[in-house]
């Protein structure tokens, strides 16, 4: 995993136009003092590489990948505190910001990706219709995109590479919208 975030650091910079910092691993050791599963290691390594000199500030992104029994990987502002929240729904419900956005999201998922973040709202967020046409994006807490699924053909070889830098590339537009925002 650390490999593989060090190839992807230089190339995923140029991608986002922003200064990526060395990769971070998460430990495998699961923390279970409050988890009903008391198995002591996670079925997979994950790691990611972050913006800037801290590896994942308010859980922004510039690529996060997890490889074993579950495998995701993602990039963007999947966790957002309240201030950037706020400001990332004024930029949504702005029609000029908020349009481009949506027309951002739509060619990621065209292409099997789907956006995402550590929570979303059930309901529509207070003071915003249930009908407005990008209540989807107003329900989330955060603006990532989660890759498509990686093709079976190079999930455990060096192909993995490309494909990662591919789907960031397509999903890279809605990331450098949000830090244009002031998410990042």
């Amino acid at each position: 995993m650390l490999s593989l975030l060090t190839e992807l650091r230089a190339p995923a910079g140029k991608l986002l136009g922003r200064e990526v910092a060395p990769p971070k691993i998460f430990r495998i050791i699961r923390d279970v003092r409050f988890s009903k599963d008391k198995s002591p290691y996670k079925t997979h390594c994950s790691g990611l590489l972050g913006f800037g000199e801290v590896s994942s500030p308010e859980g922004v992104a510039a690529l996060y990948v997890q490889l074993g029994l579950e495998e995701f990987a993602a990039t963007g502002f999947y966790e957002l505190d309240g201030d950037r929240l706020a400001l990332l729904r004024r930029r949504i419900l702005d029609e000029k910001a908020g349009g481009k956005l949506a027309r951002l999201v739509a060619a990621c998922e065209a292409q099997g990706q789907s956006v995402t973040s550590m929570q979303a709202l059930k309901r529509a967020p207070a003071g915003v219709s249930p009908e407005h046409p990008r209540i989807a994006l107003l329900r989330q807490k955060g603006l990532a995109v989660s890759f498509a699924q990686a093709p079976k053909s190079v999930r455990h070889t060096a192909g993995l590479k490309a494909w990662l830098l591919e789907q960031l590339k397509l999903a890279a537009p809605v990331v450098k919208w949000g830090l244009e925002n002031g998410l990042g």
